[in-house]
């Protein structure tokens, strides 16, 4: 994260958070490699549904819904 940020983003929902609210910002030491590790995990899902190029160019978007 961007230095500051994380007390930034605490203090910005904090004002917005019902009175009473507990928040806690979590910042792990691997953060670089999170968009790497959340596209594995998703990847490995058996609900996450692949489609070709050819399939999306044929059918456009319908074809995110119906496969």
């Amino acid at each position: 994260m961007f230095e500051g940020f994380s007390d930034r983003l605490h203090s910005e929902v904090m004002k917005i958070a019902p009175e009473g609210s507990e928040l806690r910002i979590i910042s792990t030491a691997d953060r670089g490699i999170a968009p790497f590790r959340g596209a594995s995990i998703l990847s490995a899902l058996s609900s996450f549904k692949w489609i070709s190029k050819e399939m999306y160019a044929a059918q456009g978007a319908e074809a995110l819904v119906c496969k």
